[in-house]
Parts: structure tokens; C-alpha cells; sequence
């Protein structure tokens, strides 16, 4: 995509938006494989916001190398809004999905 030409929405703002989110879940992805890490919460200031960013996570971690990616993913994305049987539910899927062998990262609002 070139500068200031449009998404597929038909929105440059849309686009770099979307860009900008591409970016900050490859530096999440990276960061997780090279610090190891089990466990990730990431915070944003809209709910829709963090319910993409955990929806395009996977999409995401497949355009990076083996080496710069998590072995597994699992992202959801849980706001306060959220009734608390399914905000339970989505933390007791985390808990779950983060074992001794496994990585996850989850995006909260």
C-alpha cells in the first residue's frame, strides 16, 4: 500500500490504523519468542480495537519467520463490558493455554 491510499474500507486513516496495529503485534509476537515469555496482556483504549487485535493476532504471527514468532498463540480479547460468565470463561481458557511449554498472549481492555 502506498502513502495515503486507501484500505480495502476505502479509509487511509483505516489503512494506517490498521498498519499501526500490524506493527504493534509483531513487536508483542517478537518480544514474547526472544524473552520467552508465557504469559502477555496488552491493554487498548477500545474494546473493538482489542477484540482485532486479538482476531488478526494469528494472521499476524504467520508473516513473521519461525525463529521471531511464539511456537503457540492463543489471543482473546475480554472487556468489562463482557458478561462475567464469559470474562470467566476467557481467563480460565488463558490459564489454560499457558502451560510450562506454551505461550500466549491476550489483549484486555
Amino acid at each position: 500500500m502506498a502513502a495515503g491510499e486507501p484500505s480495502a474500507g476505502g479509509n487511509a486513516v483505516g489503512g494506517y490504523e490498521d498498519l499501526l496495529r500490524l506493527a504493534l503485534q509483531v513487536a508483542v509476537l517478537r518480544a514474547v519468542a526472544d524473552l520467552e515469555l508465557r504469559r502477555v496482556v496488552t491493554f487498548h483504549s477500545r474494546v473493538a480495537g482489542a477484540r482485532e487485535f486479538a482476531a488478526d493476532l494469528p494472521a499476524a504471527a504467520a508473516l513473521l519467520k519461525d525463529a521471531d514468532r511464539p511456537e503457540r498463540i492463543w489471543a482473546k480479547a475480554v472487556a468489562g463490558t463482557d458478561r462475567l460468565a464469559d470474562r470467566r470463561a476467557a481467563f480460565a481458557e488463558f490459564k489454560a493455554h499457558t502451560g510450562d511449554d506454551g505461550h500466549s498472549s491476550r489483549s484486555q481492555l
